[in-house]
């Protein structure tokens, strides 16, 4: 099964990423609005990182090779996605198709080297398991597309669903889709799997019912699912279809609000990094995923706000920047 996923992180280990990338998204989005808020339209990429801090950029840095070496792409795509959204809410700037294209065709191949590298044995050092994965996206025989044949095998997870789902366990009603929206509200998911008597693993999220259906109740890594997938455990086809056009439809807003000319309120802003930033990787996650990174980022900088509210008027200073 390889090494990914054999071993998870601990506890502690799993509270302190979370929270490090709350804070990340928080400094970033409160950063870009300080900086837009100053007029500061024209600066280039180099002046924007300055502004954003050389500090910050440098703890992501560090945390996004550790999470690389272990072979984790998630954090990667999505701090990217990122950085450059908050340079183009600052500056209105878009992004031309040939570099469009290069991006994506240099990402697709970088990101189906990290998951061909996590499918390798633990014992092998990250090198080692870099270069391997070298030899096996050259090897021409496997696939006609073999930078992005790893990405393409996520369409299993949606293949295991449609083959169970409904003919040997009914539509779960909207219950992935409500765990999401729980999840939102802090430690309020402990209290509903019990409640709702959906206490087995495999309620826990999409991911972990294709999981168990591939694998059994003695899982070794996990098979993960697509947001297709988690559409369509709910509600079938419709749910597929008027959950895409849900999806299609919040990108659309993100977008709107990145390039709208008027300042849009935190909630929308922070709405539309974070969905924006998690697009590529919720397909193979869930639309609602990410509703709770925009809840608690969104509670952090609504604290920061009040707490330079305060301090604004002690002093008699203007407190605008962190609107």
């Amino acid at each position: 099964a390889g090494y990914y996923g054999v071993e998870g992180m601990g506890v502690t280990a799993t509270y302190c990423s979370l929270i490090f990338t709350l804070l990340i998204y928080a400094t970033i989005i409160q950063k870009s609005r300080n900086l837009y808020l100053r007029k500061a339209h024209e600066i280039s990429f180099f002046d924007y990182l300055r502004g954003i801090g050389h500090l910050t950029t440098i703890l992501i840095g560090v945390y996004l090779v550790s999470v690389i070496i272990s072979g984790d792409r998630g954090p990667l795509i999505s701090f990217g996605l990122l950085y450059f959204s908050g340079y183009f809410f600052v500056t209105k700037r878009k992004l031309s198709f040939k570099y469009l294209v290069v991006f994506v065709a240099s990402g697709a191949f970088f990101i189906s080297l990290l998951g061909i590298a996590r499918s390798f044995e633990k014992e092998m050092s990250f090198t080692q398991r870099i270069s391997t994965s070298l030899s096996k996206v050259d090897d021409k025989r496997v696939s006609f597309s073999p930078q992005t044949k790893e990405l393409a095998g996520s369409i299993r997870a949606l293949h295991s669903t449609v083959n169970y789902i409904p003919n040997r366990h009914e539509h779960l009603y909207g219950w992935f889709q409500v765990q999401n929206v729980i999840t939102s509200v802090p430690f309020v998911n402990y209290f509903t799997s019990n409640l709702l008597d959906y206490n087995h693993f495999r309620y826990n999220s999409s991911a972990s019912f294709v999981t168990w259906i591939n694998q059994g109740e003695f899982p070794t890594s996990g098979d993960g699912t697509t947001c297709v997938a988690d559409f369509y455990f709910d509600f079938g086809l419709l749910g597929v279809v008027f959950g895409m056009m849900f999806f299609g439809y919040i990108i659309r807003y993100a977008e709107f609000v990145m390039y709208a000319r008027e300042f849009p309120t935190l909630f929308a802003h922070i709405f539309a990094v974070v969905y924006l930033g998690s697009a590529l990787y919720l397909s193979r996650s869930a639309v609602l995923f990410e509703l709770k990174t925009v809840v608690w980022v969104f509670i952090i900088l609504w604290v920061n706000a009040r707490m330079f509210h305060l301090k604004a008027k002690r002093t008699g200073t203007s407190s605008r920047m962190y609107l």
